[in-house]
């Protein structure tokens, strides 16, 4: 029995409570408040005349789940029966009487103790089963803690999991626990103690991609594990050490076989950054080009990108490019260990800006040691000169494995678990203090930096309700003018909650006016 899948929640449903698109609203509730003269002016109503095309057009197919894929695969190609249970049952807290043999439970999108309790309780509670396996990135990153917390795991796969989950699962089928010293990456009871095997990191160029049934337009993809990079907020290195990536080579023949067995138009890039080695993507971008295949990827602002390489990207169809800019203070950016300064990324900014490649950056407010004078620094810049998408995360402490951990007495860094039951990854779900600011001063800082910079900056887009809709907006469209068209929606969206009654229909009929000049309509 194998359970795995996404975290739970949604980053910025929050965000929307109160706007023209409130989760916990229906569609006809959240339009009630944008009726003027008879009709009604709700985002969801407008309409590209040029083509009579509806602006806001909700995805009707969702991404397959790579994590699961790849575990289904990895069973497949060994023949081992099988049932998937969706994790989301855990997060739902939905009760579902369950019998299975071995249980296999995925941390690979967990990020919290509180998370996998929740998870391991919900399955002692919900399948009688002989042996609980978990494996994943939280695994190899807190094995120490599922030991001492958890007795009823009965195996811990600590690293890559193709062979030794198979070879697990075929000692157990057939009794010959003796041999199961054999197994790479395992720690396994042996009377009232743990025991563990040897570590080996797999070659991952020699398997081949997870497979996907039916036809999927777009494909969830990664072609690394671990990250070489030490960011004092993310412990990815930590958790998949022995950093390793696909040959520019292996990659193209995956896409190939995407577009051809699953009609795939598109490729969701999940490594931490893409563009390392930098060798590999110039064999890419000479590769790409005769593909029909668009993606999009994360990357890091000290890539040697220049104007030639970005006509090189929009040839081989890339899209969206992600960028951790988290502060512009270069004094928090080396608390951070991000080897970067501020003026590097001003630098990916302006070049991209010109270009039909969309940018995404995002930023953390309160990050140990942050002030808030140093957070007006990021502010400013998104208030006056940012250009794209932006979010901004308050930061949050997972757990003590976080490197900035190490930092603590330095910051006066003071955590407070004031929500054992938090599942979702909220703003500052942790409660916390440090030299700087609290968590609570963080949230406000947020909240107030979001509103003012979407009054502000005509050109600068936070990303809340556009995860629902397709993108861009009008695909006909250049990327200058769908950024305008989007950021006049932005502010429909959140004018009931930006403003008060009187003024909030003036700004209606403002933001209609703007997007007819737009050749955008209210139908």
């Amino acid at each position: 029995m194998l359970i795995a899948g996404l975290g739970p929640g949604h980053l910025e449903k929050e965000d929307l409570i109160g706007s023209g698109m409130d989760p916990f609203f229906s569609d006809e509730e959240n339009k009630e408040a944008y009726l003027l003269d008879g009709i009604n002016h709700h985002p969801s109503n407008l309409v590209y005349k040029a083509t009579q095309e509806w602006v806001l057009k909700k995805i009707k197919q969702e991404t397959p789940e790579l994590i699961s894929s790849v575990l289904i695969n990895i069973l497949k190609n060994n023949n081992v029966e099988y049932e998937h249970i969706p994790i989301k049952l855990i997060w739902d807290n939905s009760s579902k009487k369950l019998l299975g043999k071995v249980v296999c439970l995925s941390t690979s999108f967990m990020w919290s103790e509180n998370m996998i309790n929740r998870a391991i309780n919900w399955i002692k509670k919900n399948i009688k089963y002989d042996y609980l396996i978990v494996g994943g990135q939280y695994c190899s990153l807190k094995k120490n803690y599922l030991i001492e917390n958890h007795k009823e795991i009965d195996f811990i796969i600590t690293g890559d999991a193709e062979v030794s989950l198979p070879q697990l699962l075929e000692i157990l089928k057939k009794g010959k626990l003796d041999t199961i010293v054999n197994i790479p990456n395992l720690l396994y009871k042996k009377g009232d103690k743990f025991c563990e095997t040897y570590s080996l990191y797999e070659d991952i160029n020699k398997y081949d991609c997870p497979k996907f049934e039916n036809n999927h337009q777009i494909i969830p993809y990664t072609s690394m594990r671990g990250c070489p990079y030490s960011c004092k907020f993310c412990a990815l290195r930590f958790c998949t050490p022995g950093w390793r990536y696909l040959s520019a080579e292996r990659i193209i023949k995956d896409w190939k076989y995407y577009s051809k067995t699953n009609n795939a138009k598109h490729m969701d890039i999940y490594d931490s950054t893409f563009f390392i080695p930098f060798q590999k993507i110039k064999t890419l971008l000479k590769k790409l080009p005769s593909m029909n295949l668009t993606w999009e990827a994360n990357s890091r602002v000290d890539t040697p990108f220049n104007k030639e390489v970005v006509k090189e990207l929009e040839k081989a169809n890339c899209i969206a490019l992600y960028f951790g800019f988290e502060s512009m203070s270069n004094k928090v950016l080396g608390y951070m260990d991000k080897k970067v300064n501020s003026n590097d990324n001003r630098k990916i900014n302006k070049l991209f800006k010109n270009s039909e490649i969309d940018t995404m950056m995002s930023f953390i407010v309160g990050f140990p040691g942050e002030t808030i004078s140093e957070f007006e620094k990021t502010k400013n810049y998104l208030l006056k000169e940012h250009y794209g998408y932006y979010n901004i995360y308050v930061f949050e402490f997972e757990d003590k494995s976080m490197p900035i951990w190490e930092d603590k007495d330095k910051f006066k860094l003071q955590i407070f678990n004031d929500n054992e039951d938090k599942l979702s990854w909220k703003h500052g779900g942790e409660s916390w203090t440090h030299s700087g600011m609290d968590s609570e001063t963080a949230k406000k800082l947020r909240k107030v930096a979001i509103k003012e910079i979407r009054k502000s900056n005509s050109k600068a887009i936070h990303r809340s309700w556009q995860y629902d809709f397709e993108w861009p907006l009008i695909k006909s469209l250049p990327r200058e003018k769908n950024l305008k068209i989007e950021k006049l929606i932005d502010k429909l969206v959140f004018v009931v909650k930006d403003y008060s009654n009187d003024d909030k229909k003036i700004k209606i009929k403002e933001i209609v006016q703007e997007l007819k000049d737009l050749n955008i309509h209210i139908r």
